[in-house]
């Protein structure tokens, strides 16, 4: 049986790695989760109950920590998706409890409980980290280009197997792998694909899963810019600017139907996120300056207050880094090392940040390290 087992997982060691990363986090699935779940529930539950129109100008009849829902569209389809999947799956095994008397009448008390719905609120974050590491091992594939080197399986669990991964999507049922996925995409068709023309629609669908992606914006765009013909990136552009609006159709209820999905981007989602605190439990440059008080950002701070400090601070570090990477001229791997370097930056400075947002870097600093060494210390993150 033991030499069977070892002869699949020499056979299909991806595969293998893939499937023990779900087991993983399986296994922490229903025993906790976050505030934040909460909210997903909630989300999920008024879009049926209320419907999409609206969804964003509506007070939230269920409020925990926000009034109005203030996440993008791609997560709150996710939401409804596993909360009507919940709903089935409790509607099946009550059926099948009534019908059959062998059946466990536990699993129907289970299913009951708070912690299986927000287990299964947490099923796409899941899915969103084993799709993550898969390409993160692609994208090792083509940056290493050795067939026997085992580095592409080496940064594949460096995601999957990661605590900071599991623990972040499986137990507490947070996001981040989600928008990092099409984030890593849209590199992915910028460096390898013959076109890049579906670099800045994968980039969009980042945005439309969580606002922090806007701090890679400016930097694929200047990359792709500098990568493709102009054409091509207006074209890529247009392409994304219509599918943001797409995403955003369904709520549309009165206003400008043109400048409505902007409007509610900006003053729903992308300003009106996160606890107003300098800093939001990380172990970041505010977290030191304010001895762990939750000091709001709008707080004066010498000449300014702490939220001018984070975007002065941020935007000087950006700079710098995008001055260096032109020395580098935009190759490959100094595009990455920039774009781990900026989310670094973004973590140590930016005001209302979470402990979590520190992931945004982490793959980029594991396929920079594929090359230089000194960035393998992610691997401890």
């Amino acid at each position: 049986m033991f030499n069977k087992i070892k002869k699949i997982i020499r056979k299909h060691p991806l595969k293998t790695l893939i499937l023990l990363g779900f087991l993983v986090r399986l296994t922490v699935l229903f025993l906790d989760f976050s505030f934040d779940i909460n909210s997903y529930i909630a989300w999920a539950n008024e879009a049926v109950k209320f419907g999409l129109q609206g969804f964003y100008e509506r007070a939230s009849v269920e409020r925990y920590g926000s009034t109005f829902p203030n996440y993008p569209p791609f997560p709150i389809f996710l939401f409804i998706i596993f909360h009507q999947f919940y709903k089935l799956v409790f509607f099946v095994a009550w059926k099948i409890n009534l019908a059959i008397p062998l059946f466990p009448s536990n699993i129907v008390s289970f299913l009951e409980t708070r912690a299986a719905l927000a287990g299964f609120m947490k099923l796409s974050s899941v899915f969103f980290d084993m799709s993550l590491s898969f390409l993160i091992y692609q994208f090792a594939k083509k940056i290493i280009k050795n067939k026997n080197s085992h580095l592409p399986l080496i940064a594949c669990a460096a995601i999957i197997l990661n605590p900071g991964f599991f623990y972040n999507s499986g137990y507490l049922g947070q996001i981040e792998s989600i928008p990092l996925f099409f984030i890593l995409a849209s590199f992915y068709t910028l460096f390898f694909a013959q076109s890049s023309f579906w670099t800045l629609p994968l980039f969009t669908i980042a945005l439309l899963s969580k606002q922090t992606s806007v701090i890679f914006l400016p930097l694929i765009i200047l990359v792709m810019i500098k990568k493709q013909p102009l054409a091509v990136f207006w074209k890529s552009a247009f392409l994304s600017l219509i599918i943001f609006w797409l995403f955003f159709l369904p709520f549309f209820k009165q206003g400008s139907l043109l400048i409505f999905p902007f409007k509610i981007y900006l003053s729903k989602i992308l300003f009106v996120s996160g606890l107003p605190f300098a800093s939001n439990g990380a172990y970041n440059f505010w977290a030191l300056v304010t001895n762990w008080q939750n000091i709001k950002d709008i707080t004066p701070f010498l000449f300014f207050t702490y939220q001018v400090w984070g975007y002065l601070l941020v935007g000087g570090w950006s700079l710098v880094i995008i001055f260096l990477l032109t020395k580098k001229r935009f190759k490959n791997m100094a595009i990455l090392e920039a774009t781990a370097l900026i989310a670094l930056t973004v973590f140590l400075f930016l005001t209302k940040i979470h402990e979590r947002h520190l992931q945004q870097a982490l793959p980029f600093l594991l396929l920079a390290g594929l090359k230089n060494k000194k960035f393998f210390s992610c691997l401890f993150y």
